[in-house]
């Protein structure tokens, strides 16, 4: 019998579908694997980036992050990418990109940015919420929706010093029905919340 069987699983079966066999093995293993994330990896409240055209570095987000967990109510789980734009590698033009999709993408909520980048974000000024919408003071900026930061004390700790910085938070999408979807309604106003953790207001 197991003679039998070996004869056709080798001489048969493997030797007409092992290309098959290799290709549906590899797709169960895809499928497996998003699943199994989907299940149990946990999606943060909102993404922040952190770009300029001078250095900047990931432990200023990493501390950006700890921050705001433990200083903006509703914060739990943030996640962020740090963009340094100044060079023309292919890491540079790859930061580019990931900006780009940022402006676009429902996660990413909150801009920390530097003065040389307000140029290519004046474009997008009507994407993010003014000052007196998010309930601050009036501060001296090229565009009401553009926050300077300069003055906040964490951001002089953590060496943001090449160039002035600021905040901007970004609207939530609208829907096709005209309306905002709750979770992205509460991400846009955690964002808003960190923003004025840090400027301690």
């Amino acid at each position: 019998m197991y003679a039998r069987f070996k004869y056709w699983f080798v001489n048969i079966y493997w030797y007409h579908y092992k290309l098959h066999t290799f290709v549906a093995a590899f797709i169960l293993a895809v499928v497996a694997i998003t699943v199994y994330s989907a299940l149990t990896g946990s999606r943060p409240d909102f993404v922040f980036i952190v770009a300029s055209e001078y250095p900047v570095y990931e432990e200023q987000g990493r501390e950006l992050a700890g921050f705001w967990a433990e200083n903006a109510d509703g914060v739990t789980e943030l996640s962020y990418s740090v963009l340094f734009m100044s060079d023309n590698s292919e890491y540079a033009m790859t930061n580019w990109q990931l900006l780009t999709i940022a402006l676009i993408s429902e996660d990413h909520s909150l801009f920390i940015i530097g003065e040389s980048l307000l140029p290519l974000m004046t474009d997008y000024r009507d994407e993010f919420y003014t000052f007196d919408e998010l309930g601050l003071s009036p501060r001296d900026g090229p565009e009401p929706a553009f926050i300077p930061l300069e003055g906040a004390p964490l951001m002089d700790t953590l060496g943001f010093g090449h160039e002035p910085m600021y905040g901007l938070v970004k609207r939530p999408p609208y829907g096709r029905g005209g309306s905002v979807k709750p979770e992205d309604s509460a991400r846009s106003a955690l964002s808003a919340a960190c923003l004025r953790a840090l400027l301690g207001a």
